[in-house]
């Protein structure tokens, strides 16, 4: 299957943002860079709804809300690649939230996730490149920072959720994720500026 082709509707307002602000944003169209950041939201959807058409769906969501959005990002916070991959997950998240409800309420229904079809050579390789580099960096931190990293954004668990059943308080898991995040965006930053 061809890889995903991402524009925004055209019934889309101009984002409400002074014009010298808005290529700190959204930097000039790149194919390549917006080739890498959808295929970022789309492994990200792809990995917790295992749905290409869903997926494909979320990162379409993903890039409609960053354009709606734009207006609210701020540079301090975090880089944009960030915000976009947060922005898929919570999609995602959203959706299969929705999935589960819709299941449960069936009458003994179990929904069925159909195969995603098998990525490309070029993309399996990127993304084996990445999760080793992502599992180099994780296997760095303390235990208690990744294994509620791990909870949370690959298990696609709440911070309520991994807190209660580890009879964690819910501000050490928010601080062991807050620490644990800064630690892999360094490890990971410096590994990218080294060429690796």
């Amino acid at each position: 299957m061809g890889r995903l082709l991402l524009s925004l509707p055209s019934a889309l307002p101009s984002p409400p943002l002074p014009p010298d602000l808005l290529p700190s944003i959204l930097p000039p169209p790149s194919p390549f860079r917006a080739l890498a950041l959808a295929d970022r939201a789309m492994a990200i959807a792809m990995r917790l709804l295992k749905d290409r058409a869903e997926a494909e769906d979320v990162v379409q969501e993903t890039f409609v809300e960053v354009w709606k959005r734009a207006d609210q990002y701020e540079p301090a916070r975090g880089r944009a690649v960030a915000r976009i991959a947060t922005i898929a997950r919570n999609r995602a998240l959203d959706r299969l939230r929705a999935r589960d409800r819709s299941a449960r309420t069936a009458e003994g229904a179990v929904a069925e996730r159909p195969d995603a079809t098998a990525p490309l050579e070029l993309e399996r390789a990127t993304q084996r490149s990445d999760r080793e580099r992502v599992l180099r960096a994780l296997s760095s931190l303390p235990p208690e920072q990744w294994q509620v990293i791990e909870l949370a954004y690959f298990d696609g668990m709440t911070q309520s959720e991994i807190a209660t059943p580890a009879n964690i308080p819910l501000g050490t898991v928010k601080t062991r994720i807050r620490l644990g995040m800064a630690k892999l965006a360094k490890l990971l930053g410096d590994e990218t500026e080294r060429g690796a």
